[in-house]
C-alpha cells in the first residue's frame, strides 16, 4: 500500500531543506571571508609562524612599537581634537588637502599594526585599541565618508587609492574589534569614494599600476565588506572586463603603446617614462598580493595573460637588480627624488615580490624565484630592515634552506628599446645608460626631480661593490648640470615644472645585442624649455670588461655662446675625499677644492670606496685634455624634491671627482671617445691601456664603428638612411650591427634603432660563407659567395634584435 505525504507537511520539509542549504552555503561563504582575513592579517602583520626573539624580527617588532608610541604619543584627542579639527597637527593648508586624509590613515594603519603584531608590547593594549577606533570613527565622521570627499581631479590617488587601501588593511587587522555598524559605514566610504575599475574621464588613473592598487582595493572592500561583487570585481578589474569592458587595459597583457610592460621587458607609466624600478615594483608588489590572495578561491585569477606575469621577473626586473637587489635609478623616474626611498628599498621591494610570486607561480619557475631570492639576500642584511615581519622570515627560510640553489653570478647585456634604456652585467661590475628618444620624455619633475634635466641625455650608471654610490645622499648633492655620460652646454636652467615631460626629436635610439654584448646609439638633442640647439651623436659599445664611449657631430649654433662639455665621470667620494686618482702614472687632484686641466691624457684611474670598486678609464690616442675636479658639494633634499623632504632638511655635504672634455664655445662637428673599465686596478688600467683590447675604426658624424680584438667582436652605429660602410660592414640605412666571428661561425645582430623603418635593411659584410646555419624570421639572405649580404624586415619590430649565423672557413 503507498503511503501519502500530505501536501501541508510536504511544504514543511521543502521549507526546512531550503532553511538547511541556505545556512550552509551562508557558513561556507562566512567561512570563505574569515579564512581571507586571516591570510591578510598574517600577510600584513606576520602572522605567528616567527620567532619573535630572532634578531631581524625583533629589530622589526621595535621599530612597529616606536612608531606606533611616536604617532600615538602626538595624537590629538578630546577637547584638543576638536579645537584643532584633526587627529594629528598640521598647518591650515595641510589640513585641508585631501593627502592629510591619506596620511592619517596611514598613522592609524602603524598604531594598528603595533596593537596586531604578535611579540610587540602593544599587542591587544586596550588603550591604544580606543585610540585607533575613535580616530578612524573621526575620519568617518568628518573627512571620509559615504557623502564625501568623493573622487575628483585635485589629489585624486590620495582619496580613490590610497585611503581606500589603508582602510582596507586597518579593518583587516582590527576586525574582531569593529561592530558591524562601523564595518558598514566604513565599506560604504570606500564604495563612494573608489566605486569602479574603469571611467573614460581621465583613463590614465585606471591603467597599468593605478588598475592594479584599485583592484586591491576592491579586494580589501570585498573580504572586509563579505561582498562577492567585490571580489569579482577585483579580479576582473585585472583583466579590464568589468561592466562589459573588452580588456583594453587589461594589466596581463603586453602593452603596444603607453603605458605598461612591453615584450621587450620595458615599463611605461604616465606615457613617456621609464618606471620598471618605480610603478613598475608598485604594479608587480600589488597584483602579486591580489593573485595571492584569491588564490585557491572562487575568484581566483584564471585570465590566461597571466603567465605573463612570470616572464616580467625575467625580463622587467631580475636585469636591473644589481648585486643585493640595487634598483637601477635609470628606471626609477622622480623616485630617485625621495630620500627615505633610495635604490636599495626599491630593490627590496622588488625582492619581497618575487617571493610572493614564489608562492603562487608554477614549480619550474617558482624554483627559479627562490633561487634568485637567494642570491638578492644572502649578502644583503639590509633586505630585513626593510621588509615586513612576514618576508622577513619568509626571506630567511629560503636562505638557510640547503635544498636551494643561488642562482649566482650572471653575464648578460640587454637593451630595452622600447624605454631607451640599456644594461650591461658581468660578476664584477653593471653598466646602465639612460636615454631619451621620440617615445621616452628626459625625466619627470612633478615638484620632485626638480633637476633632472639631463638624467635621461645619455646618462651613464656604474655599478661596482659600492653599493651607496647612487644613495646616501647622491641625488641631493650631485651636479645635475655635469652627469656622468652626458654631453651638455653650459646655458643656466630653471627649476620650472615645464622643463620636464620633453621627447627627443631625435629617433635614433636604440641598439642591438645578442644578450651578452651590444650597441647602442643615441641621437642628441638639448632636452626642456631652456633647451639649445644643441645635436650630436652618442654611442656606447658594450663589450666584455669594457665599455666605449663614442660622441661625433657636436654642435651647437654660433649664435648660442655657450661651451659644450662631455662628462666622463662624476663620482661620489669617501667622506674624506681623499680617494686616490691617478693619470698617466702620477697623483693628481690630490685635495679637496683642486681642479686642473690634465694634458696628453692616456688613462686615469679612480681608487673606490670599498675594495673591488675602482674605475679606469682609457682614451684612445693619448692626447686627451681632461679637466678634473674634486669638491664638497652642499645641498638639501628640499632644493630638489618640493613635495617630500626630511625633517628637519638640514644641509649634507658629499665629496665628488668629476672628469670632463671642453668641447669649447658653439662647437661644430666636434667629438670624444674614451673608455671606462670598471673594477679595474691602476696597474691593470695602465696595461689596458698600452695595449688595448679595442681599436676604434670610425667616429664620424656618419658611423660609429669599434672593434673588440679579443673577442672578434665588430660593433657599427650607421646614422644615416644611406649608404654606408665601415669595419667591414655596410648598411643602407640607420642600423645597430654587431658581428662576431669565432670558431668557424659569423654571428650577425642587426636591429632598427628608430622603431620606425617600415620597410627593410640591406646589411653586406665582406666575408664569404659557406652555409646559413640559422636566421630569425625577418631576415632574408641574399648572397654567399663573393660577399654575405642579407636583408631584414623591421616593420612593427620596435627595434627588437634580429639575428643570423654563419658557417665560415676557419
Amino acid at each position: 500500500m503507498r503511503h501519502t505525504i500530505k501536501p501541508a507537511f510536504a511544504l514543511l520539509i521543502v521549507m526546512a531543506l531550503l532553511v538547511s542549504s541556505a545556512f550552509t552555503v551562508s557558513a561556507e561563504s562566512e567561512a570563505i571571508y574569515d579564512e581571507l582575513r586571516k591570510k591578510w592579517n598574517d600577510v600584513l602583520t606576520g602572522g605567528t609562524h616567527y620567532d619573535s626573539a630572532t634578531p631581524e624580527i625583533a629589530a622589526k617588532i621595535r621599530q612597529i612599537e616606536n612608531t606606533a608610541i611616536s604617532y600615538r604619543d602626538s595624537l590629538k584627542r578630546g577637547t584638543d581634537r576638536i579645537n584643532c579639527n584633526c587627529l594629528w597637527p598640521a598647518s591650515t593648508s595641510e589640513l585641508s588637502a585631501r593627502s592629510y586624509i591619506f596620511t592619517s590613515y596611514d598613522r592609524i594603519k602603524a598604531l594598528a599594526l603595533a596593537y596586531t603584531t604578535h611579540g610587540s608590547s602593544l599587542q591587544y593594549d586596550n588603550a591604544l585599541k580606543t585610540d585607533i577606533i575613535e580616530a578612524l570613527d573621526w575620519l568617518n565622521a568628518n573627512r571620509f565618508n559615504s557623502t564625501k570627499p568623493g573622487p575628483g581631479t585635485s589629489q585624486w590617488w590620495y582619496i580613490e587609492i590610497g585611503s581606500p587601501l589603508r582602510l582596507g588593511e586597518i579593518m583587516v587587522m582590527m576586525y574582531g574589534d569593529l561592530s558591524p555598524e562601523q564595518i558598514a559605514a566604513w565599506t560604504a566610504s570606500i564604495d563612494y569614494n573608489s566605486p569602479i575599475s574603469y571611467s573614460p574621464v581621465e583613463e590614465y588613473k585606471y591603467m597599468a599600476a593605478n588598475r592594479v592598487w584599485r583592484a586591491m582595493v576592491h579586494a580589501l572592500r570585498g573580504i572586509t565588506g563579505e561582498s562577492s561583487d567585490k571580489m569579482i570585481q577585483a579580479r576582473d578589474g585585472l583583466s579590464d572586463v568589468t561592466d562589459g569592458r573588452n580588456g583594453r587595459f587589461n594589466v596581463f597583457a603586453y602593452a603596444t603603446n603607453g603605458d605598461g610592460f612591453y615584450p621587450d621587458g620595458s615599463f611605461i607609466q604616465h606615457g613617456k617614462f621609464a618606471y620598471n624600478g618605480g610603478y613598475g615594483i608598485s604594479l608587480l608588489k600589488d597584483l602579486s598580493d591580489v593573485m595571492y590572495l584569491l588564490k585557491g578561491t572562487p575568484w581566483e585569477v584564471t585570465d590566461p595573460k597571466s603567465a605573463n606575469v612570470w616572464k616580467w621577473v625575467y625580463d622587467s626586473f631580475e636585469p636591473l637588480m644589481y648585486k643585493t637587489g640595487l634598483m637601477m635609478d635609470m628606471v626609477r623616474g622622480r623616485e630617485v627624488a625621495r630620500y627615505n626611498f633610495q635604490d636599495s628599498v626599491a630593490g627590496h621591494k622588488a625582492t619581497a615580490s618575487i617571493i610572493r610570486l614564489s608562492q603562487i607561480a608554477p614549480q619550474a619557475d617558482a624554483a627559479r624565484f627562490i633561487s634568485l631570492v637567494k642570491y638578492l639576500v644572502s649578502n644583503d642584511s639590509g633586505f630585513y630592515i626593510d621588509a615586513s615581519i612576514e618576508m622577513n622570515w619568509r626571506a630567511n627560510d629560503i636562505v638557510k634552506d640547503s635544498t636551494i640553489t643561488s642562482r649566482g653570478d650572471i653575464f648578460y647585456n640587454k637593451v630595452f628599446n622600447r624605454m631607451a634604456r640599456a644594461v650591461h652585467v658581468r660578476p664584477g661590475f653593471g653598466f646602465g645608460i639612460s636615454m631619451f628618444s621620440d617615445k621616452i620624455a628626459n625625466f619627470e619633475n612633478n615638484f620632485e626631480l626638480r633637476k633632472g634635466w639631463y638624467t635621461g641625455s645619455g646618462m651613464t650608471y656604474t655599478y661596482t661593490e659600492d653599493k651607496e654610490q647612487y644613495s646616501d645622499n647622491f641625488w641631493a648633492t650631485v651636479d645635475f648640470k655635469r652627469l656622468p655620460g652626458t654631453t651638455v652646454d653650459t646655458k643656466p636652467r630653471t627649476l620650472n615644472v615645464n622643463e620636464s615631460v620633453y621627447v627627443n626629436s631625435d629617433n635614433r635610439v636604440g641598439g642591438v645585442s645578442d644578450g651578452k654584448f651590444g650597441v647602442v646609439g643615441m641621437g642628441l638633442t638639448a632636452p626642456g624649455a631652456s633647451g639649445t640647439s644643441l645635436k650630436g651623436k652618442k654611442s656606447w659599445f658594450l663589450f666584455d670588461d669594457e665599455v666605449v664611449s663614442l660622441g661625433s657631430g657636436i654642435q651647437l649654433d654660433d649664435q648660442e655662446a655657450y661651451s659644450v662639455e662631455t662628462i666622463v665621470e662624476n663620482r661620489k667620494l669617501n667622506a674624506s675625499g681623499d680617494n686616490a686618482l691617478t693619470v698617466n702614472g702620477t697623483a693628481k687632484l690630490t685635495s679637496l677644492g683642486s681642479e686642473e686641466t690634465m694634458n696628453d691624457v692616456s688613462w686615469a684611474h679612480l681608487a673606490g670606496n670599498v675594495p673591488n670598486s675602482d674605475i679606469g678609464y682609457y682614451f684612445p690616442g693619448g692626447q686627451t685634455a681632461l679637466i678634473g675636479s674634486r669638491l664638497a658639494r652642499t645641498a638639501k633634499w628640499g632644493d630638489l624634491n618640493f613635495n617630500q623632504r626630511p625633517s628637519p632638511d638640514n644641509p649634507i655635504t658629499r665629496n665628488y671627482l668629476t672628469l670632463k672634455l671642453d668641447h669649447g664655445m658653439s662647437p661644430n662637428n666636434a667629438s670624444y671617445q674614451y673608455v671606462t673599465l670598471p673594477n679595474k686596478t691602476a696597474k691593470q688600467t695602465a696595461d689596458y691601456a698600452s695595449k688595448p683590447d679595442i681599436k676604434i675604426l670610425v667616429n664620424s658624424p656618419d658611423v660609429h664603428a669599434v672593434n673588440e680584438k679579443n673577442l672578434g667582436i665588430t660593433g657599427a652605429f650607421f646614422w644615416n638612411n644611406e649608404k654606408t660602410t665601415a669595419g667591414g660592414i655596410t648598411s643602407n640605412k640607420v642600423a645597430s650591427v654587431m658581428v662576431k666571428e669565432m670558431d668557424g661561425e659569423l654571428t650577425v645582430s642587426a636591429a632598427d634603432p628608430t622603431r620606425a623603418n617600415n620597410g627593410t635593411i640591406e646589411i653586406e659584410l665582406d666575408k664569404k660563407a659557406m652555409a646559413v646555419i640559422s636566421a630569425d624570421p625577418g631576415i632574408t639572405v641574399t648572397e654567399m659567395v663573393s660577399t654575405i649580404r642579407f636583408t631584414v624586415q623591421t616593420a612593427d619590430s620596435e627595434g627588437k634584435t634580429f639575428q643570423v649565423k654563419f658557417q665560415i672557413a676557419r
